[in-house]
């Protein structure tokens, strides 16, 4: 009898990573899937023809928590797998908090864990060894596996070079010497902090001697709201911006910078791997986290208080404001140095197979012993 395996996803990190895995579990003559969906994860989904139960949007802790409930009473599962989505709560974090069988999550980012529930799978799948490292200094009594990058396991042979001359073309810049900087949100808190460090860089990147413009991309959880103040953070500091909407291929839009700059958006890492895959020097990943609230907003949702240590120049991450223009500078004369540097990260390949044979090993052993 086929062992049953819930899926769960609600931010599109998570749900890049479920579009690679479900269609390699739907091939396991051992196992069925069936996906449940949050906002935004379901416009992905739908975008891959993927079958998936949308869930509600909850405005109550107690609505998810019911919801899941009949969700894990109607379906039975042996095993819940689940994204490890964004800030908040939803359907990944409640899944987890009912499951009564073994529970899995997938890490997207380093040390990332969502405590807005209070409880955790059994077991995390992560990036790397310092993402190992940093998860079980918080869970220490969870099973925490480095399997690589799941996410970035279907894009290592993409044509990056061409896809980057098409993005550029299609924004209209006039060649591939135009300086792109890419400016990726977050669904941050639009308080002062989040104000304050949209226009340190602004007035930072107006100061470059090279003329350049700005690739402005929201994302998708972002409020009107906060995307209106931070354009006009942006414009009122006489930044040429070229708005990206969130119906383009993200990956596309990465491709196409020259410097990808968050505070600690998994852009700056999809850079990374995309940087790392290409057979030429793509963009340089920059990670403005020297503002106090920022850095707070990434401890309540990560096991490490900072940030991996790029010791060999594959990313640069600003703990000064008075950083800033310099390390922009840096950024823009080491893209060559950065590709030569990522080129020696560990290959995601094989990533979605580890995490399919650790599922299947348990599982059918628990049938075993049973």
């Amino acid at each position: 009898m086929k062992k049953t395996i819930l899926l769960s996803a609600r931010d599109t990190a998570a749900a890049q990573i479920v579009c690679i895995l479900k269609p390699l579990f739907d091939k396991e003559k051992w196992c069925q899937t069936i996906l449940i969906a949050g906002s935004p994860a379901d416009k992905i989904f739908i975008s891959h023809k993927i079958d998936f139960i949308s869930c509600p949007q909850w405005k109550h802790e107690t609505e998810a928590l019911a919801y899941c409930e009949k969700i894990i009473q109607k379906f039975t599962p042996d095993a819940i797998l689940t994204g490890s989505s964004g800030p908040g709560f939803g359907v990944d974090e409640y899944l987890i908090f009912c499951a009564n069988v073994p529970s899995f999550t997938i890490q997207d980012f380093w040390g990332f864990l969502n405590p807005y529930s209070g409880q955790y799978a059994d077991t995390y799948f992560v990036l790397d060894k310092y993402a190992e490292k940093q998860t079980k200094s918080v869970l220490r009594h969870k099973k925490v596996l480095p399997i690589g990058s799941v996410k970035h396991s279907s894009i290592v042979t993409r044509d990056w070079v061409s896809i980057r001359t098409a993005k550029r073309r299609a924004i209209k810049l006039s060649s591939n010497l135009d300086l792109l900087i890419g400016f990726f949100d977050q669904p941050l808190k639009l308080d002062e902090g989040y104000k304050t460090l949209c226009s340190d860089f602004a007035a930072s990147i107006t100061q470059l001697e090279q003329s350049f413009k700005l690739l402005l991309r929201f994302h998708p959880g972002t409020p009107r709201q906060t995307r209106n103040v931070v354009y006009d953070i942006f414009r009122r500091k006489g930044v040429e911006i070229i708005l990206d909407n969130n119906e383009s291929n993200v990956y596309e839009t990465i491709s196409a910078c020259d410097i990808v700059v968050s505070s600690f958006s998994t852009c700056n890492l999809d850079n990374i791997y995309m940087n790392a895959s290409s057979s030429a020097p793509l963009g340089v990943s920059v990670y403005l986290f020297y503002n106090e609230e920022i850095r707070n907003s990434f401890e309540k949702h990560h096991a490490t208080k900072m940030l991996p240590s790029f010791s060999h120049n594959e990313a640069y991450v600003i703990y000064k404001k008075s950083e800033i223009l310099q390390t922009i500078h840096k950024a823009i004369n080491s893209r060559m140095q950065s590709w030569v540097a990522v080129k020696k990260l560990p290959s995601p390949l094989y990533a979605p197979k580890k995490i399919i044979d650790v599922l299947k090993n348990q599982l059918q052993r628990g049938s075993e012993i049973g």
